[in-house]
């Protein structure tokens, strides 16, 4: 199997590359747009590697399904702390773009030629990289790198980087499950936990990454009852 690190990776000007065009990212992630007040914390990186479970157009909106890492990794956390295992945990968040104009995948082939493909059908190992916006002409442009490096299932060869998903749109909505079905499924209390600490440590662009002294002292604070956050074990 070949190595995908070493294919994009090879030499310290691969790693140049990359830095500048990092570069590039932390500076369109530094400066949000207008329109994306109350929701920017769903965005810029908010969902680094959430697998992409559905997406598609209909009636002028477009629909991405998201499955986010960062809720179950909580959970494990706090209960390993308290002494259980929770054995199953549901994290989706819904992010539904309106009015959309046009939506359009595209993605750097090894040659650097770009390509334009249809992407309505993700695989199980597809997932959100990163991403940004951008307003043009009174309309957002949301672009989202995909998982880089994948092989493709179409008899493209590899992807050097990308794909990108490209919409086109003029507002945004997000629907996050992630609060409620703790809400309804564990207990309110770790509901609560959840969304006090989602609000605390999640900032445009700093991703949603759990760091351990930080989220330690978080739940030392607040103090840790088992008998309360997770009832039912």
């Amino acid at each position: 199997m070949q190595d995908l690190g070493s294919h994009v990776y090879s030499n310290n000007q691969d790693w140049e590359t990359q830095d500048k065009r990092d570069q590039k990212y932390y500076a369109l992630r530094d400066s949000l747009v207008e329109g994306l007040e109350g929701i920017d914390k769903h965005f810029y990186g908010a969902y680094y590697d959430a697998r992409i479970l559905e997406l598609g157009r209909k009636d002028g909106l477009f629909r991405l399904r998201l499955e986010d890492y960062a809720m179950p990794e909580f959970v494990e956390i706090v209960a390993g702390l308290c002494g259980v295992a929770v054995q199953e945990i549901k994290s989706e968040v819904e992010l539904t773009f309106h009015n959309v104009v046009y939506y359009t995948t595209l993605a750097a082939q090894p040659d650097g030629v770009i390509r334009f493909f249809r992407y309505d059908q993700p695989g199980d190992s597809d997932y959100l990289y990163r991403d940004w916006f951008v307003r043009q002409d009174g309309r957002l442009q949301w672009i989202a790198e995909l998982s880089p490096c994948l092989p493709t299932r179409r008899g493209r060869g590899l992807l050097t980087v990308g794909p990108f998903l490209v919409i086109d749109c003029h507002s945004v909505s997000v629907d996050d499950h992630r609060e409620s079905w703790l809400r309804m499924n564990v207990s309110p209390a770790l509901a609560d936990l959840w969304a006090e600490y989602w609000s605390a440590f999640r900032s445009p662009g700093t991703g949603s990454y759990l760091a351990p002294a930080a989220f330690s002292a978080f739940c030392e604070a607040r103090g840790l009852a088992r008998e309360i956050l997770f009832p039912s074990l």
